[in-house]
Parts: C-alpha cells; sequence; structure tokens
C-alpha cells in the first residue's frame, strides 16, 4: 500500500470482521497514520507469523503443555476464573517488559474461602521463557491467602466491593506491582467509592517477600501514603493504572471525576505521580489531566495540570492509561466519547483515545497533542472508522518506545 500524497501521508486503514492473524506492514509505505481495526488481531510481518502459535491458557480446567488449570485449589469460589454468575470481562492483565511475568486482577474474587465479596485478588505468575513456557502461579494477594509467597490483605485494603485488582500494572522488571481499587472507601472520611490506587515492591523478579508497600488514596496519611485530600470525590479513582520508568511514575484514571471542585459533571480524569527512589520515597502529586484543574486556584499543584476540552458528561475520560516507558508519552481512553459530531445518536459512545506528550521529567512540558476518535481531525488527531457502542478507548497499551499504541474497542465487530 502506497499512502504517500503531496503535502503528508494519508490514513489507511486494514480491517477484518474476525481475526487478523498478521499484517506485513513493511508494505504499508508513506502512510501518515496507520489503524488496524480487525475483532482480534495478532500483528507480524509474514516471517514473523509464520512460525507463530498459541502459546498456553490460563483458565478452569486447562493443562498440559499448553495450558494452566487453575482449579478450586488455586482460585476460590466466586474469583472470575469460577465463570457461575461471574464475568471474565472485568479481568486486568500486565506483564514484565521480558514477557516472562505476569500479574492477573481478578476484582470479583471473593477472598479465600469466598467470605469477602468482590474484595478482589491479584494473582502472579511466571514463565521459563518468552513464549509462556513453564507457566507457575507463584503468589495471590488478596483477603485470607496466607502461606508461601501469599500476601494476606486486610479489611481496610480489600473489603467487600473494594474490587481491588481491577486495574494492575508492572514495572519492566516485574519488581513493582500497582493495583487498582476503584471501590476503596478512603480512611477517616465519610464513605463513598473515591477509589485507591496499591503499590507492591518485591525483593526479587519472582515475586518473593514484599519489601513495601504504598498506598495512594483518600485519608490515607502517615509513612507508605499519599493523601489526595479534596481531589477525590468517587472519582472510582484507580479505575486503571500505568508504570513507567521502572516503576518511579505513576498514571491513574479516575473516570468517575467531574472536574476541578466537582462543580463540572463526570468527564473524568487522570492523575500523575513520580517516586524519587525505588521504594516510593518521595511520593508527589506532580498533576492532573481533566477539566479546569490547570485555572481552579485549588488545584493547581505543580502548574502542570492539563486541562480538556470538548468534553461530555458521560465520556469516562480515564478509564484506561497507558504510558511509554520513558514516561514522555501518554494515552486516556474515553470509551463514553460521542465524538465531535454527537449531534447524532449514531456517534454515542462511539470512543476516542487522547494523545498527551512531555518534554521534561515527571510530567513536565505537557502537551496536548491530540484524539483518535471518530470526526477528530485537528493537530496530530486521527478520525478513526467507529460507530455507537464501539466503546474505542476501553483498554490501551503502548510498546516501551511509545512509538506503537494498542486501543480496544470491545463494541466493534
Amino acid at each position: 500500500v502506497l499512502a504517500s500524497g503531496l503535502s503528508r501521508g494519508g490514513f489507511v486503514e486494514l480491517s477484518s470482521a474476525d481475526e487478523l492473524r498478521h499484517a506485513d506492514l513493511s508494505k504499508v509505505r508513506g502512510a501518515f497514520s496507520l489503524l488496524l481495526d480487525p475483532k482480534n488481531i495478532t500483528v507480524g510481518t509474514v516471517a514473523q507469523a509464520s512460525g507463530w502459535s498459541y502459546a498456553a491458557i490460563i483458565g478452569a480446567g486447562y493443562s498440559g503443555n499448553a495450558g494452566l488449570d487453575v482449579n478450586e485449589s488455586l482460585f476460590s469460589e466466586g474469583s472470575s476464573f469460577n465463570t457461575d454468575g461471574e464475568t471474565l470481562s472485568e479481568l486486568s492483565l500486565a506483564l514484565s517488559a521480558d514477557a516472562k511475568r505476569l500479574a492477573l486482577g481478578l476484582p470479583s474474587d471473593n477472598g479465600y474461602n469466598g467470605t469477602s465479596t468482590a474484595s478482589g485478588a491479584v494473582r502472579l505468575f511466571s514463565f521459563t521463557d518468552g513464549s509462556f513456557g513453564g507457566c507457575a502461579l507463584e503468589s495471590t494477594i488478596g483477603r485470607g491467602y496466607t502461606g508461601g509467597k501469599n500476601v494476606a490483605l486486610s479489611a481496610g485494603q480489600a473489603s467487600t466491593n473494594y474490587r481491588f485488582g481491577y486495574s494492575v500494572a508492572l514495572s519492566s522488571d516485574a519488581r513493582t506491582l500497582a493495583v487498582g481499587v476503584p471501590g476503596d472507601l478512603g480512611s477517616g472520611v465519610p464513605q463513598a467509592s473515591y477509589g485507591a490506587v496499591r503499590l507492591f515492591k518485591f525483593s526479587d523478579d519472582r515475586f518473593s517477600s514484599v519489601s513495601q508497600q504504598f498506598v495512594v488514596g483518600k485519608g490515607y496519611s502517615g509513612a507508605g501514603s499519599l493523601n489526595l485530600g479534596a481531589f477525590l470525590d468517587a472519582d472510582n479513582f484507580g479505575s486503571s493504572v500505568s508504570l513507567a520508568l521502572n516503576g518511579r511514575l505513576l498514571a491513574v484514571g479516575a473516570p468517575g471525576d467531574s472536574g476541578a471542585g466537582n462543580g463540572i459533571g463526570g468527564m473524568g480524569a487522570a492523575h500523575l505521580f513520580s517516586f524519587s527512589d525505588d521504594a516510593f520515597g518521595g511520593a508527589s502529586h506532580e498533576a492532573v489531566v481533566g477539566v479546569a484543574y490547570s485555572s481552579h486556584p485549588s488545584f493547581l499543584l505543580k502548574g502542570k495540570n492539563l486541562d480538556i476540552t470538548g468534553w461530555g458528561s458521560t465520556d469516562a475520560f480515564g478509564t484506561s492509561v497507558a504510558m511509554s516507558e520513558d514516561g514522555r508519552m501518554l494515552a486516556i481512553g474515553a470509551p463514553g466519547d460521542d465524538s465531535p459530531w454527537d449531534y447524532s445518536s449514531s456517534y454515542y459512545d462511539s470512543g476516542a483515545a487522547y494523545l498527551f506528550s512531555f518534554g521534561g521529567d515527571n510530567f513536565s512540558s505537557g502537551v496536548w497533542q491530540g484524539v483518535l476518535g471518530l470526526g477528530y481531525g485537528w493537530g496530530k488527531s486521527v478520525s478513526i472508522n467507529a460507530a455507537a457502542n464501539h466503546r474505542f478507548g476501553s483498554a490501551l497499551s503502548f510498546s516501551r518506545d511509545g512509538k506503537v499504541l494498542g486501543v480496544g474497542s470491545p463494541g466493534a465487530g
């Protein structure tokens, strides 16, 4: 495909009603923008794809060379792997840079022996190679899980409907884990679904002993915590998380955010944090990306906030977040976005992904670069082929160098 034009390259879309198993992207030349829009996707060159095969399945009843059986001895009744009355759509996952470590969030987990409804859990797996060989369950973090490398959480860390594990992120070396807890009720404050993020530092890359824990949320104080105070108000903070710089940078989505001062509607927001070392030292709330945060005198932080315009009250901005490994590129999903053409119900919840870059360290010199979504055309924006209820932007993932961005669109196809 030759897509070069007189002034700049054009737009190329590769679509499939089912699975796009591979596409030789080197054959797409001169394109300014490229959209891959199948129902399921596995991308690589023809030579690479010729040797691909499904490596393994982790789930109930799977075993043998290509599977790990997560049976009742490993997953308590009521976890998302026991599909009776549960949903698999809420699973979250994260891989280390070498693909040898996996964190799997199960927000519907009811704790060991089903004693705490939807308190949530995270399972940690290891592989012996980069092709998912030798899969082993190393640890479980949740209510009532003890023994071995397991981490038993208290009621204050994961109680009924806290949904611990709704989102997860691993640092590139797998020694830092971020877990979103959007149902967290805060500490010492009137109860509401403020949300929180809990951070874990492991002594090695096999999820051995937890050497440090840290919490970001509302009302938390003392060592090992960062209190966001008035920034949170039933925001479902922690619905999405992303780590960069080997765990020293953290982005957190809060899709229930109603703007600075909570007076603008539920467009959503994303909060950006930094740490000065690998043990959560020097925790700093660097910036907020949302509505009116750069002008409201009570929420200015360090002057790095970025404001979004053209928002809608049900955009769910912050449902997903993703960063490049150096933290200089940030994508934020808004699956409830109705496109600039929102005068028609044909575009409701078509969805969008917002793109930002930073020119300096710790989220400094931020610039809103554009939007991927139906009808967007300014700056570096790309208008995509989407329709009502596609919810484009529900999930995001950057390659480490930030040159490739995957965007989930669960309503398409």
